[in-house]
């Protein structure tokens, strides 16, 4: 870092951060309590007409495709760098699991066990 930037006021939050904050936070929140996002198109609508005083809510778009696009490319990716980084220093297991589902998709189910020191 810069001695300048040291000293440097951080620059205030934008509506466009405000609102990618916003989209973040509500896919994660999906993700964490099974909600599917499918609810995203119609939750975002609500929020919409629930705070029609706020900008945040009227600026965010978020359906089910760009829900799953955050989680998949934005949440997931950085939550794997951490369990990796995590496992490079410390013990840990894995448990495997394969399955054929009744539409013969097949799945694997890989599931890293660790404890947090």
């Amino acid at each position: 870092m810069n001695i300048k930037q040291f000293f440097q006021k951080p620059k205030a939050e934008g509506l466009d951060d405000k609102v990618a904050r916003g989209e973040l936070t509500l896919t994660s929140y999906m993700s964490e309590h099974n909600t599917p996002f499918l609810h995203a198109d119609h939750l975002v609508e609500c929020y919409k007409k629930i705070f029609p005083d706020s900008a945040i809510a009227q600026k965010m778009s978020l359906k089910r495709t760009k829900a799953a696009y955050v989680m998949q490319q934005g949440i997931a990716h950085h939550e794997r760098l951490d369990v990796v980084s995590i496992c490079r220093n410390q013990k840990y297991s894995i448990i495997i699991d394969e399955s054929t589902d009744i539409s013969t998709k097949q799945m694997l189910a890989i599931v890293v066990r660790y404890t947090l020191m």
